[in-house]
């Protein structure tokens, strides 16, 4: 498992996990929304487009989030791309036949495209990897004593030299690295149970 950039410090609670209820909503909109309202801004089409399609995206995300509640053994992030995906063809549906295939609309040839589809997907499967790491950060960091996370802290996440860590922590340089693969063994364990279960 690659060890992300993130830190679990600046962690709040990860949508990552199958939605559960109309009470998740709210925190998966906040979670995606960000990003998605991202990606179509490096689009380039003009504000008012990038509003339009964003508000009729979410307005099938949140169907197919009330939708998933009958389907309990269904994953999160196979949730997520099915999810996204049919809400991208219903918006593409609703806007196209409001403005029309042949329409000046530079939003319509954004839609109608493979590539910005696939893109779009992509974008959600990477999110949705990024959530499931910070939150990978939050259990482990919970489960290791305070010195272990912070070697592990300061030598992988931030880079520091060992001698500085082991200075600050009152250990050698074997204790360092030892901690440090301490909670780095926590973390490849507790992600392949991550994956197995969402």
């Amino acid at each position: 498992m690659n060890v992300p950039v993130e830190t679990a410090r600046e962690t709040t609670t990860s949508p990552s996990e199958r939605p559960g209820s109309e009470s998740d909503w709210p925190s998966f909109v906040d979670a995606y929304g960000r990003v998605v309202t991202a990606w179509f801004r490096q689009t380039g089409l003009p504000a008012t487009d990038v509003q339009r399609i964003i508000r009729t995206l979410f307005v099938y995300f949140h169907k197919e989030f009330v939708a998933v509640e009958k389907e309990p053994d269904l994953r999160f992030r196979a949730w997520l791309q099915y999810a996204g995906h049919t809400s991208w063809c219903r918006a593409v549906e609703i806007l196209v036949e409001e403005h029309g295939e042949d329409s000046n609309s530079p939003m319509i040839p954004l839609l109608l495209s493979v590539q910005a589809h696939d893109s779009f997907l992509h974008m959600l499967d990477a999110e949705c990897s990024r959530w499931r790491r910070r939150e990978l950060l939050i259990r482990v960091q919970a489960l290791v004593g305070e010195t272990d996370w912070e070697c592990f802290y300061a030598t992988v996440l931030e880079g520091r030299p060992i001698d500085d860590v082991a200075e600050a922590n009152g250990l050698n340089q074997f204790g360092v690295r030892a901690a440090a693969q301490r909670v780095q063994q926590l973390l490849d364990d507790n992600y392949r149970q991550l994956e197995e279960r969402f």
